[in-house]
């Protein structure tokens, strides 16, 4: 059960960071968030709480800020990043 909730926050990250960034997103962040929507649903979700870190093939500067994105709390305003 507690993994379907985790599933589920999964997506609702990748929504707040498509209403906050879709405007702005680069080329740069877009091929970093294609890499991590490649993984399975589990492996986002273990990278995006931090029990995990990206595998030395994932581990780029792109993945690593678009994670740092999706990592950002709710109230975060966009314009303050």
């Amino acid at each position: 059960v507690e993994r379907s909730r985790g599933l589920g926050d999964v997506y609702k990250r990748q929504e707040r960071f498509f209403k906050r960034y879709e405007a702005t997103l680069t080329q740069r962040q877009a091929r970093g968030l294609t890499l991590l929507t490649d993984l399975s649903d589990n492996d986002l979700m273990d990278l995006l709480l931090g029990r995990k870190t990206p595998p030395e093939e994932l581990a780029t500067e792109e993945v690593c800020e678009v994670l740092q994105l999706l990592r950002q709390p709710p109230d975060v305003v966009a314009s303050s990043l």
